[in-house]
């Protein structure tokens, strides 16, 4: 018995010491706000007694609903953008489109890398604080992440792809939905994983 609970000490223990030790300070400031003060840390009780309440007056149910239309618009809004305009620009082969495909290119290499967050001042000057705004973020968030990605994948698609293509006479938007596409489908998965995770 005492080999288990020390394996479980071992295992847990710095885990549930930093869970006593916020419980400790959180009712011990939970004291100052009686007296007016702010609490800033509340204990994890509190937040547990919190979280039922929430539960049972069915508020938080709610707001999580919102939550996920949100995530769901936004990033399906922002994924199909991306894949629509990554997928036309880089099968384009006409000299006019290789200026454009750079630019996009560079502005998404750049882009991917700056969090949806540092969209929100500019998305409040545009769409002030309503519901557009949300969805601009999410959706910027996604955009940038999966036009990268389908351009990524777009230079890693064998140039015996194209050539079997255009010795079969496929061209068009029929090379686009049955060759380009499909190879270029792993990498547009994970990116809208890795986007809207």
């Amino acid at each position: 018995m005492a080999k288990i609970i020390r394996l479980f000490l071992n295992r847990y223990g710095l885990i549930l010491s930093l869970f006593l030790a916020w419980e400790i300070t959180g009712r011990l400031l939970h004291n100052g706000v009686e007296r007016g003060g702010v609490n800033m840390l509340p204990a994890p009780s509190a937040i547990w007694r919190e979280g039922i309440l929430l539960l049972k007056e069915k508020t938080i149910l709610f707001h999580l609903a919102v939550s996920f239309r949100r995530l769901i618009i936004g990033g399906a809004l922002g994924a199909l953008a991306a894949i629509g305009l990554g997928v036309w620009l880089s099968i384009l082969r006409a000299a006019w489109a290789r200026p454009i495909r750079a630019l996009f290119y560079v502005l998404a290499s750049r882009f991917i890398f700056l969090p949806a967050i540092a969209w929100i001042p500019l998305s409040i000057i545009w769409f002030g604080f309503r519901e557009p705004q949300q969805y601009y973020i999410i959706f910027i968030g996604t955009f940038n992440i999966v036009l990268f990605k389908v351009f990524q994948s777009s230079q890693s698609v064998p140039l015996s792809l194209y050539r079997a293509a255009a010795c079969l006479g496929v061209e068009g938007w029929r090379f686009s939905l049955n060759v380009f596409l499909p190879a270029i489908l792993k990498g547009i998965f994970f990116a809208v994983r890795l986007a809207v995770g």
